[in-house]
């Protein structure tokens, strides 16, 4: 029972809104204006002001500001508000009472409904609830004892994590009180504790695979790493705990091994062999284990012997590859190039020189990023302030690439993850709180008054809604004492239904339809009395249609009529076909439109051999404008064949027959022409022109068969010259397939192209490029870009990825899919690196022209790229602009 708290609002209007609410699953069922205006007066007029209320705030929801339904509810508002104090009194007890009692306080709630009864000592409702409460207490004891002892084991069992087990405790306690809470509290309480607890189990048990994995290839630092993470998640797993203990010590060893070796890598890829050697003897000394190190001093060692073995040749040469690379600003791999001239003459100053200017370069460069840095951040903190946290958290990833050591944007990344969690939070606390909801909604549809009651109290655990579930959990209740209400209106409807479908039967139509007036303002939302109606409103209204239907009939018929001599056939056959939708099947009708259509055949006809006349003859003028006689002469033929009787179809072909003639002997010199020049190049072995000139003279002279047989002993010999590019042809594809069969893809498709180049007209070769390409297409590892993209000429394009797994690295092409936007050819220079910087790249050429081509590279072969857990593509195209719609990171089959 819902009662108000604020003493300044008459508790007759509390009443109202309430009984209001109880039946608000009549008053939604309202689907007109009018079906709540005739409710509302019904009740109204037997005083039942509660009802009536109801529906003229119901009418208003249709029409907002309908005067009469305002007025209405003003009135009732006025009568119910002269209530007596004494009623306000005892709703305020009754109020107090009811939440005791929800609260199981049965000694305090029975004290506060005696004193309700003080108040009004006849009210059923303050009685019923006493007796209620004393025949509890009767059983109180058996049903307390028994709650205290699942609720105690439900909370030994969640303190287990057998978190079902709880759950059906929990119920079992909640059967025994249903008005208390906190079992419905703890049902929750144990559901979220399973989903976090096995979401833990989850995570844990995959963070202890991965160590497993890593252990196996004996990755001590990764393996400590995964063992940690799943130590944070079960903190007393002893198991866990020893493994910790046991890698810790041999992962600082491997980690400092690491450190050795990534510094060697790094002046190895540098060619400062020299140091890089030092550096990987100490890596050896640290973990003897890994032959990594050793393996590269042995390489360094042998590559220092082949180059000292032709020194002058070997250090000129690096000076020049490295000089090339420092003019076109690949100034990471001139350092390395510099450096590898110092390992052969340690002492000569140019190469010296030369890496002190590359240092001053990257020092202007770093200044430069420092410049923009401030701008960097700002941009960050925009977007934060604006919740775009996904460009936030981009943008401070960048600002940190540039001061790895500033605080403010690491803090800022770790408030972007805790405000996206609480987000999620959130969305998912209301996405279960909707779920309930709609479950009740659909409950209070079925109408399962008790198991939407329980829905609304569980959505009302999961989230605070302002009350609005226990809102509604108060009108359920109002409505399920109110059904018994609804039975007296039921038997009078079907009495009034019954005599109103007699009435029908027997045809007496007005009586008929006044019986289902009455049915249906006794039951406004049935469906039979309105169909009842409208069916014999439907009847006395064909009624009434007959005789217009007759008229509309004459008045077509007689329309088609004169639209038919004025020779508007079509306007005719509409004027009909209107007089037969009248009128469906009528014969005179249809007879009427058969004649029209005839007349129009006919009519047709006449218009379409004049069109086909004018047709020809236009036609036939044309072609013998442009002198095409045949062509002429024969769409004159046409035309007499359509009109015989024309005469100048007739003399045009007379005149055309004497042009013909003239032409036939200027045919037959021009023939005698044509094969003397055909036998010239023909002797002198110009194959290609002596066709052409025997096809010149066939052509003047169809019939003759020399021109024909000397075409075919060309060809015969263009035949075995192209027999000859055939073998060339297929010794390439020899090589090309190879080259496939290797899984040397890149130089495969190279092989291929050039076959491509000898035998343009076979489509082998491009039938094995695209195979090729779909194969690293569906071997995708990961896109890198995955959407065009626009690069300008110039400029350096990023992009970060996840690193590739090491098992497959070595077999790892990229796959390019780019359109030259440009024109003209350039070349792209591709480079790729991890955290700690550059690691290598490759460059790709591209041709002149805008169409779009796919390039293919082979990486896997290129040790910093399998060595390396590299995470992004840089792309720089030299002196043009690119389109690329894919850059995807494959493996070989």
């Amino acid at each position: 029972m819902k009662v108000r708290l604020n003493k300044n609002i008459g508790i007759s209007l509390i009443i109202t809104l309430l009984m209001m609410l109880s039946l608000s699953s009549f008053a939604q069922q309202a689907k007109t204006y009018d079906e709540a205006i005739i409710m509302g007066d019904k009740f109204y007029n037997e005083s039942q002001l509660l009802d009536a209320k109801a529906y003229y705030q119901m009418a208003l929801k249709f029409k907002s500001n309908d005067a009469y339904s305002k007025e209405r509810i003003k009135t009732i508002v006025e009568q119910l508000s002269s209530q007596s104090e004494r009623e306000d009194r005892y709703l305020e007890i009754v109020e107090e009472a009811d939440a005791l009692f929800k609260k199981n306080q049965l000694d305090e709630a029975l004290d506060k409904y005696s004193k309700a009864l003080a108040v009004i000592p006849d009210d059923d409702y303050a009685q019923k609830r006493i007796e209620k409460i004393n025949d509890i207490k009767v059983n109180q004891a058996e049903k307390l004892a028994e709650f205290e002892k699942l609720m105690a084991e439900g909370k030994q069992f969640i303190e287990q994590n057998k978190f079902d087990e709880a759950i059906v405790d929990f119920k079992k306690a909640s059967k025994v009180f249903p008005d208390n809470q906190e079992p419905i509290q703890l049902i929750e309480e144990s559901k979220k504790q399973k989903e976090e607890y096995l979401s833990k189990k989850e995570v844990f048990d995959e963070e202890v695979e991965l160590a497993n994995r890593y252990s196996s290839i004996k990755n001590y630092i990764e393996t400590l790493k995964h063992l940690e993470l799943a130590f944070e998640i079960f903190p007393d797993n002893w198991a866990v705990e020893n493994e910790i203990k046991k890698y810790s010590p041999l992962a600082a060893k491997q980690e400092e091994c690491n450190k050795q070796v990534e510094k060697a890598d790094e002046l190895y890829v540098n060619k400062n062999y020299a140091s890089a050697k030092e550096m990987y003897i100490k890596a050896a000394e640290i973990w003897p284990e890994n032959n990594y190190p050793s393996d590269m001093v042995v390489k360094i060692d042998e590559q220092l012997k082949e180059q000292m073995a032709n020194l002058d040749a070997n250090y000129n040469k690096a000076i020049k590859n490295a000089d090339s690379l420092f003019k076109v600003e690949e100034l990471e791999t001139a350092a390395a190039e510099y450096n590898f001239c110092l390992s052969l003459k340690p002492n000569e100053a140019y190469p010296k020189d030369q890496l002190k200017e590359i240092d001053k370069i990257f020092l202007i460069r770093r200044a430069q990023l420092e410049e923009e840095y401030s701008s960097i951040v700002a941009s960050a903190d925009s977007m934060f302030i604006v919740s775009d946290f996904a460009g936030a958290k981009t943008t401070y990833e960048l600002a940190l690439s540039i001061r790895p050591d500033d605080a403010h944007p690491a803090m800022q990344l770790l408030e972007i993850e805790k405000l996206q969690a609480e987000i999620a939070a959130k969305e998912e606390q209301q996405s279960k709180y909707d779920a309930l909801v709609s479950g009740a909604l659909a409950k209070l549809q079925e109408e399962q008054y008790e198991e939407a009651i329980d829905k609304y109290r569980e959505a009302a655990l999961v989230m605070d809604d302002n009350g609005f579930a226990a809102e509604r959990i108060d009108e359920i209740e109002v409505v399920i004492g109110n059904l018994a209400m609804q039975k007296e209106i039921d038997a009078k409807y079907e009495t009034t239904i019954t005599f109103a479908r007699r009435l029908f039967d027997e045809n007496n139509l007005n009586d008929a339809r006044k019986s289902f007036e009455e049915a249906a303002a006794l039951k406004p939302l049935e469906e039979e009395p309105k169909m009842s109606i409208a069916e014999i409103d439907s009847i006395l209204l064909a009624q009434m249609q007959q005789q217009q239907i007759e008229e509309q009939y004459q008045a077509a018929v007689n329309k088609g009529d004169s639209l038919l001599d004025a020779e508007q056939f079509d306007e005719s056959i509409i004027a009909f076909n209107a007089a037969i939708a009248v009128k469906p099947g009528d014969a005179f009708a249809m007879d009427k439109l058969e004649n029209v259509k005839a007349e129009q055949i006919k009519y047709q006809l006449a218009l379409d051999a004049q069109t086909a006349y004018d047709n020809a003859i236009r036609e036939a003028d044309n072609y013998l404008a442009d002198k095409n006689y045949t062509d002429a002469k024969s769409s004159y033929q046409k035309a007499l064949q359509v009109k015989p009787e024309q005469t100048y179809p007739a003399n045009k072909i007379l005149e055309i027959n004497g042009i013909l003639q003239r032409i036939a002997a200027e045919n037959n010199r021009k023939y005698t022409e044509a094969i003397a020049k055909a036998d010239t190049y023909f002797d002198a072995s110009n194959l290609s022109e002596a066709i052409v000139q025997y096809k010149i003279a066939s052509s003047f002279k169809p019939e003759e068969t020399y021109p024909k047989d000397r075409i075919a002993e060309s060809n015969s010999l263009i035949e075995e010259k192209l027999r000859l590019v055939r073998n060339e042809y297929s010794l390439a594809i020899a090589d090309a397939d190879k080259l496939y069969a290797a899984k040397v893809y890149d130089k495969a498709i190279a092989a291929y192209q050039r076959a491509d180049k000898i035998f343009p007209e076979e489509n082998y070769p491009e039938v094995m490029i695209a195979k090729i390409t779909k194969l690293i297409e569906d071997n995708a590892i990961v896109d890198v870009i995955s959407q065009k993209i626009n690069v300008s000429a110039n400029t350096t394009e990023k992009i970060k990825f996840e690193p590739v797994r090491i098992n497959v690295r070595k077999s790892n092409y990229i796959l390019v899919k780019a359109s030259n936007t440009s024109g003209n050819a350039f070349k792209i220079i591709f480079g790729y690196g991890s955290d700690k910087g550059k690691n290598g790249g490759f460059v790709v050429q591209v041709p002149a022209g805008n169409e779009q081509n796919d390039y293919i590279i082979r990486v896997g072969n290129q040790y910093k790229w399998f060595s390396e857990d590299n995470n992004w593509l840089s792309v720089y195209p030299e002196n043009g602009d690119i389109e690329i719609s894919l850059l995807r990171i494959s493996k070989s089959d």
